[in-house]
Order: C-alpha cells, then structure tokens, then sequence
C-alpha cells in the first residue's frame, strides 16, 4: 500500500502528459492544402531559377519573404539542394511579401527586382537574408531605400541605374504579380514550396525530389 501514492502519481502524471501532448498537435496550424496545384500557371514566366535548365525533370517553386525569419533560416538547405540537385532539379523563387506582419518586405522584394535589372538577383537575394536583421527594424523609407542602394553598391552594381529602377512603378509587377498568384494558390505562409506541382513541407523536400527521381 506504501506504493499506492506512487502509482496514483505516475497515473496522474501520464494522463496530463496525453492532455498536454493532444493540446500542441490541436494548436499547430495545418497546410492550406496537399493537393497538387496546375503546374501552368506555378511555373509560367519563372524569371528567378537556379540548377537544371528548361529539360529538368523536378521543378521546386518557393514563395518567400525577404523579411521574413524562418525563410532566411531555410535558405542553406536551399541552396544546399540546389547544389546537390542542379543537374535535375530546377529551383524556383516567386515572391511572397507579407505585408501585413512584415513592414518592409515588399519594398525588399522590390529592390530584388531592381537587382535584376543588372542580373544580380541572387546575389542581391542572399544580402538582403544575410543583412535582414539590419534593414528589417528601419522606419523611415527613405532610410530604407538609402541601405537599399548601398546594398547595391556593395556588389558592384551600378548605383544610378538602381535608383533609377528602384523608383519605377514597373518594377514592382513582378512583386504583384507573384503575390497574386500566391494568393490564387491559397498560399497563407512563407516559406512555402511546391515540388513539381504539389505543396511539400520543408523537412520534405529532400524525400520528395529523391522519390520523384527514383520514378
């Protein structure tokens, strides 16, 4: 009888466990959607990709967010893949700012494009994750657009035409129109990725391009 107080503890303590462990899976968020999406429009005018060319037999889009902290935390494996991967799998990004939880973001997104113009994406891609905590804080736009083109400078880019492209409302179309598409997707998060079409968790990816590649 001695270990009755015991056995009643370790009961007690079991069925609080349950309770507790039945909570967390109820409070974490399911994904919009694991059904497959039409690879038309995902993949239509892909102007940022990286790895295998037009031949590749796996396409992985990721809608991201610049400002946005667990898509910076995802880039190594990205880039990891992508390296991995670059003779068969190509890798997309679209853009995904946002906005309403992320100030900035969007202006980010559009310095990218700017970026662009002079074929400096990536690159302006990996400053913008690298120095997020820098420009993410910042207020003031003009502020903003300032560390934006210094930026720039820093990968050689010409200044003036950064600007000049920076502060066209044309280039910010690409911005809008991946947001937009996002949206038509149901996509309510960032990062997300789609391989060849179907909605893939991150800790995914990896399986599902090696499945799609053993077929």
């Amino acid at each position: 009888m001695k270990n009755v107080p015991l056995l009643l503890g370790t009961i007690i303590g079991s069925v609080l466990l349950i309770f507790a462990v039945g909570y967390l899976f109820s409070r974490t968020p399911a994904p919009s959607s694991t059904s497959a999406v039409d690879r038309t429009a995902l993949e239509a005018d892909l102007a940022h990709t990286k790895g295998a060319t037009e031949s590749a037999k796996i396409t992985v889009v990721e809608f991201s967010d610049f400002q946005c902290p667990a898509c910076r935390a995802t880039e190594p494996l990205v880039a990891q893949l992508a390296q991995e991967y670059s003779a068969n799998v190509k890798f997309a990004f679209r853009h995904f700012p946002l906005e309403n939880i992320h100030a900035n973001a969007r202006a980010a997104a559009i310095a990218a494009e700017a970026a662009a113009k002079q074929n400096a994406f990536w690159q302006y891609h990996d400053v913008l994750f690298d120095k997020q905590d820098e420009w993410s804080e910042v207020t003031d736009q003009a502020k903003l657009s300032e560390l934006f083109v210094s930026y720039a400078a820093d990968i050689q880019l010409s200044t003036d035409q950064f600007k000049s492209d920076l502060d066209n409302p044309e280039t910010a179309g690409r911005v809008t129109s991946d947001s937009a598409l996002a949206n038509q997707l149901q996509v309510n998060a960032t990062p997300s990725f789609f391989v060849n079409g179907t909605p893939t968790p991150t800790n995914q990816l990896k399986t599902s391009i090696d499945a799609l590649l053993a077929q």
